[in-house]
């Protein structure tokens, strides 16, 4: 017996589209299109790396060559009566030449200058400059001039400018005519060390200095047992005359010379000696 035929219904679209299901696994997005891709590092070249080495070579070797020093200073000297500037060269030598003073970082500028002026005592002052980018360093020194011989007992002593005794005058025989002080103090003399004061030794230079320019012949100077006094003797004159080395030396010599002048003048010489330490007084004998 034959089936009726049954009818096939077809579900006509709606027009929506069905919700589709996805695997929701372990799957990642694929990368946009836009975003850039990450540049690779390039290696640098072995010349760029060579190039860095040697330029942090020459920093270092700068830095070495501007900090060592080379112990041949240059020298500058203010008076070369008592030595050469070779001796004094050397001496400084000597004492850059020490490990410890062969850079910058380390050199004892205040001993090497110290010791200078041990070795020569004519020297006032020493000092070392330093060049930032010269290896040899300045070496100043301050030197005190020779002024006076000075007798004491049966020494005689090279006085300098600052009134000390810089040596005997046997030991620098090239120092010659220099004007004789006789010290009859009874201070004992001794090598480097203070004979008188600077003051004392500007007071006996203006006494020099303006008695050759009135014409009056030194014959002597005395430093007599009696504090602050100078004796002077003329050689056409009988008399002596004293002077206070505490005092004001142009009102002295002042004196001296008017007294003299008028002395000669009127044919009067005192016997003894002239006076003129008072200032505005003097007085005679």
């Amino acid at each position: 017996m034959a089936r009726p035929h049954s009818r096939l219904r077809v579900r006509q679209p709606t027009g929506r589209v069905p919700a589709t299901k996805y695997y929701k696994g372990d799957i990642k997005p694929a990368p946009s299109p836009f975003k850039p891709k990450p540049k690779l590092k390039k290696k640098r070249p072995v010349l760029s790396r060579l190039l860095d080495l040697m330029l942090i070579g020459l920093v270092i070797y700068g830095l070495v060559y501007i900090l060592s020093l080379k112990p041949r200073p240059h020298m500058q000297v203010s008076d070369l009566s008592y030595n050469s500037q070779a001796t004094y060269q050397k001496a400084a030598e000597a004492y850059l030449k020490k490990l410890k003073n062969r850079n910058k970082v380390t050199l004892d500028e205040a001993k090497v200058a110290d010791s200078l002026k041990k070795k020569f005592p004519e020297i006032t002052t020493a000092s070392l400059h330093l060049s930032p980018i010269s290896q040899r360093p300045t070496v100043k020194l301050d030197i005190a001039a020779p002024t006076f011989f000075v007798t004491s007992n049966t020494s005689t002593y090279i006085v300098d400018a600052m009134g000390r005794t810089v040596a005997l005058k046997q030991e620098l025989p090239k120092i010659s005519g220099l004007t004789v002080i006789d010290d009859q103090s009874g201070f004992e003399l001794k090598k480097d060390q203070k004979a008188m004061s600077k003051s004392a030794v500007d007071f006996i230079k203006a006494v020099v200095n303006q008695s050759k320019k009135a014409g009056a012949p030194i014959k002597s100077l005395t430093l007599p047992p009696r504090p602050h006094e100078l004796n002077l003797r003329t050689t056409d004159k009988p008399y002596f005359i004293k002077f206070n080395l505490a005092g004001d030396a142009r009102s002295q010599i002042g004196q001296f010379l008017a007294a003299r002048e008028h002395f000669t003048a009127a044919n009067i010489n005192p016997e003894l000696y002239l006076d003129v330490r008072v200032s505005g007084k003097i007085f005679y004998r």
